[in-house]
């Protein structure tokens, strides 16, 4: 139970740095480095991951203060690294440490679309929100990252724009650090984007799942599929593109209802059915017909889309769709007239590219002029959860398309000062119903919501069923309210602002007998008086666990402290909660090595809990020799037993060789 810190030893005790500071400021922060003898250094400073700086320096025996300047031009949680590499050094897990600032500025937006709305986005900057643009490939996959914002705003964002790690991320942004999440409708967005049963749907005040309470039309689903010589590459899974499609059409047939039509048609340089017409239900069938289908040839379109009209057009259903999926440049001439029959037939087209190969733009033609969406995958593994995603849309019909002016159903200060007879219409919206707890401001058509909102662990959310842009919003957009709406709606699910007079500090206890780290927190009011009798609670999200709530108890004249077991190496963040105010701080503490590489004295505390749970006693050095001591004198034991059975052992194997030559 005791270490030695060997000749040469070094290590980073800890990084000192200031909890809080302001976007810009330069501000000091410190490493404690300890040697156990006097050596010279290379100190290495990393900001965020990313070289910040370097000193050569002279440790000396003990614990060295190395200070530092620096500034961070970004908001969020940020964090300085300090590594030490000493010449003679013994220990290298610990030559690390690490110090989180959570750095704050004016309230931000960061806006996601794949087609950002210029009208909503000239509101919120009207409104003097600090916008940041984004398509769904810019959205930060962490939660630290996710934190310099205040408010994320999704328009019209497909869930497989979205890894579901990016969901994971952007849920925890919500309800463990009280960030704001509002989600813009569209053909694209909640149950039309395939957001059901992922993390965006857990976060918002909405269900998109509306088969329960919803007519189920009859559909003719018609998969033309490229089965060229490309869709034999070989995919990271190790199986065929075309293999994967095979598997997206199954998947598609696991949701659709049994008595829905469906057929598959495959092409290269020709047009073949795979799958005539027949009832979804008959999976067994379709599966065998599936798995002939063979990879070769061509990329010409224009038959297969020739024979899906023939085959549509006299499908006695309400609805009629077509899924085109290719990974190539097709070599037909123009298919204008074809897409223009399909649509004259009341038959809508979805599209699907597959890879960097594929003419995405003229896929997102035929889909525009057919009605339908346009999907791009990057790799085939995405394929099967777009086939899912789009039959569950054509399936269940989830968008509404039709002119109607929404009504007040509940107050609130998103919609503070405006009267119903002020509101202009709308031209469509997403089918979704609202849960339990949702807050369901504006209803359309059936009573169904266009505006939801509600609280979601520490942070808020807003649904708006329609879009903010000209295909089913346009008179909003010439609305001379528009920009007060969107302003109301982005603050009151923004992140509180930080007026509170909260100031947070996460630190190693090291008193502690466990690996815990300590919360303190200090309250004053703007003129520097004690705030007493807080009702605080903290919210600590380890690196791997889940998230768990601690309280934080008031010990002093506006000092408040609570203590936290730590489960292992890691960014611990921790959000302190105001339950009066619903006020949120947001800080954290990472661990880089576990502490007993740093403690080189014995822990007599520790041997004496274990000598009493053992029934035994805690013994001085002179007393230790008596433990090897025996009353009974010296005993000895003789047993030559095991001579025997060596000899007989060896008289066997001799035996068993003899034996094997001779046969």
């Amino acid at each position: 139970l005791r270490a030695f810190a060997s000749d040469g030893e070094v290590f980073v005790r800890r990084v000192d740095a200031p909890p809080v500071v302001r976007v810009g400021e330069t501000h000091e922060f410190a490493a404690v480095i300890f040697a156990a003898d006097p050596t010279p250094a290379d100190v290495v400073v990393l900001r965020d991951g990313s070289y910040f700086g370097e000193e050569r320096v002279t440790l000396g025996s003990g614990d060295n203060v190395i200070a530092f300047q620096g500034r961070f031009d970004e908001p969020g949680i940020r964090r300085y690294t300090v590594r030490v590499d000493a010449p003679r050094d013994t220990i290298l897990e610990n030559n690390e440490a690490t110090a989180v600032v959570s750095v704050t500025d004016e309230s931000r937006v960061l806006y996601v679309a794949g087609d950002p709305s210029r009208p909503y986005l000239a509101a919120l900057r009207a409104q003097g929100l600090r916008t940041t643009v984004v398509t769904p490939d810019g959205l930060p996959g962490d939660v630290p990252s996710l934190s310099a914002y205040d408010l994320v705003v999704l328009d019209n964002i497909p869930a497989y724009d979205l890894s579901i790690a990016r969901m994971q991320s952007l849920e925890r942004y919500v309800r463990d650090t009280g960030g704001g999440l509002i989600a813009i409708g569209g053909d694209r967005s909640f149950g039309a984007g395939g957001w059901f049963a992922t993390p965006l749907e857990r976060v918002l005040p909405l269900d998109m799942d509306t088969t329960s309470t919803m007519k189920i039309p009859s559909v003719s689903m018609l998969f033309v599929i490229d089965k060229s010589g490309s869709m034999g590459a070989i995919e990271v899974s190790g199986v065929t593109r075309l293999d994967l499609v095979k598997e997206a059409v199954v998947s598609a047939l696991e949701i659709m209802n049994p008595f829905h039509r469906v057929g598959v048609i495959a092409f290269d340089a020709d047009a073949e059915w795979t799958v005539p017409m027949t009832q979804a239900g008959e999976r067994d069938a379709i599966v065998r017909d599936l798995i002939r289908l063979e990879p070769g040839g061509g990329t010409v379109l224009g038959p297969a889309l020739r024979e899906a009209i023939d085959a549509l057009a006299v499908e006695e259903t309400v609805t009629r769709h077509v899924i085109v999926l290719s990974d190539g440049l097709t070599s037909d001439g123009d298919l204008t007239p074809l897409v223009r029959e399909l649509t004259e037939r009341s038959i809508t087209v979805s599209t699907v590219s597959v890879g960097a190969s594929a003419d995405r733009r003229l896929m997102r033609t035929i889909a525009e002029a057919g009605g339908g969406r346009s999907y791009h995958a990057g790799s085939a593994a995405d394929v099967p959860r777009i086939f899912a995603d789009e039959t569950s849309i054509v399936g269940r019909n989830m968008v509404v398309e039709e002119v109607f002016v929404p009504s007040i159903a509940s107050g609130g200060s998103i919609l503070a000062g405006f009267d119903e007879v002020d509101i202009p219409p709308l031209r469509g919206f997403v089918l979704a119903y609202p849960k339990p707890a949702a807050d369901v401001l504006l209803i359309g058509p059936g009573d169904n919501p266009i505006l939801a909102a509600w609280r979601y662990g520490l942070g808020r959310s807003v649904a708006f069923t329609s879009d903010l842009r000209g295909r089913w919003a346009r008179e909003w957009l010439d609305w001379d309210a528009f920009a007060r709406f969107a302003g109301q709606m982005a603050r009151w699910a923004q992140r509180r602002p930080e007026s509170d007079g909260l100031r947070v500090a996460i630190e190693l206890d090291p008193r502690a007998t466990a690996a815990q780290a300590s919360i303190k927190v200090e309250a004053r009011t703007p003129r520097g008086a004690y705030r007493n009798n807080l009702d605080l609670s903290a919210l600590v999200q380890p690196p791997a666990d889940e998230p768990f709530t601690v309280l934080v108890d008031q010990v002093g004249p506006g000092a408040y402290q609570a203590r936290f077991d730590l489960s292992g190496e890691g960014l611990y963040l921790v959000s302190v909660v105001d339950d009066a105010t619903s006020s949120v701080r947001t800080s954290g503490i990472e661990v880089s090595y576990n502490q007993e590489y740093t403690r080189f004295d014995t822990d007599y505390a520790l041997l004496e809990r274990a000598a009493q749970v053992g029934g035994g006693q805690m013994l001085t050095n002179d007393q230790a020799p008596a433990v090897f001591s025996s009353s009974a004198g010296s005993l000895s034991y003789s047993d030559r037993a095991w001579r025997i059975l060596l000899a007989l052992a060896l008289a066997l194997l001799v035996t068993d060789i003899v034996a094997r030559k001779l046969t």
